[in-house]
């Protein structure tokens, strides 16, 4: 858990902005914590004990991007996947046998919060290998929702496998 928050304050370092940090661990919040203050960056961003589900942002917050590495890999992949350092079951893998749970939890989440939205925000969420098309249909748009993902693009990791989707989330107007 070491590298908790190492993509926000990687932004943050980078930029002349403000961020959150969501995380479901406690634990995960503390080395979190610890991070942050390491690497000065304890005044540009606010640490929240939450999932995309429930989150609850401070009042008249607008975000205009939001970066997440979900749990993706499958459960069935936990008894074969070589462990690199010391992430948590709950970072690693999905709750689902498709490793799609936590996109689906995602889109939900942004779609409870269309006014804490910039007029144009990006999502970018990591994904695993071969996931790209199935990711894509997630952020597919229901009637109900009053915001639109519209897939913008693929990033490449230094493998050149497909590593990242970057999704532009508009409002819909009243």
């Amino acid at each position: 858990m070491q590298r908790s928050a190492c993509i926000l304050i990687s932004i943050l370092k980078n930029s002349n902005t403000y961020g959150y940090g969501l995380d479901i661990s406690p634990d995960a919040l503390k080395i979190a914590l610890l991070n942050v203050k390491n690497h000065e960056c304890q005044s540009k961003c606010m640490l929240i004990e939450s999932d995309f589900q429930t989150i609850k942002l401070p009042p008249f917050t607008i975000l205009n991007l939001i970066v997440s590495n979900p749990p993706y890999l499958t459960p069935t992949k936990s008894k074969t996947f070589d462990r690199i350092g010391e992430e948590p079951d709950i970072a690693l893998f999905s709750s689902d046998e498709k490793g799609l749970q936590s996109y689906l939890d995602i889109k939900m989440g942004i779609e409870k919060i269309p006014d804490n939205l910039a007029a144009t925000c990006f999502l970018v969420v990591e994904i695993g290998n071969g996931m790209k098309e199935k990711v894509i249909k997630v952020f597919k748009n229901s009637s109900r929702s009053l915001v639109i993902f519209e897939f913008f693009k693929v990033v490449k990791d230094f493998k050149a496998l497909e590593r990242c989707l970057v999704f532009k989330i508009s409002k819909i107007k009243n």
